[in-house]
């Protein structure tokens, strides 16, 4: 991938995974802490290890249809 493409990529799909890890795991995440800012926080961090992961496997399928070197 370019050097700027993977930022781009990140702070797009960041809010839609956001909204979407709240909606479903926020719910348990409170039932399990009975805390609002303790759910939050971990919706944080589930949101930041899911991009992640979509940059590494965005980053993998770029590089295997490109022709590109593996890591």
């Amino acid at each position: 991938m370019k050097t700027g493409l993977p930022v781009l990529l990140a702070l797009v799909w960041a809010p839609i995974v956001w909204l979407s890890v709240g909606s479903v795991l926020s719910p348990a995440f409170f039932r399990l802490t009975a805390s609002h800012a303790a759910a939050g926080a971990l919706s944080i961090l589930s949101t930041a290890a899911v991009v992640y992961l979509f940059l590494r496997l965005f980053g993998r399928l770029s590089r295997r249809i490109g022709g590109g070197q593996e890591d």
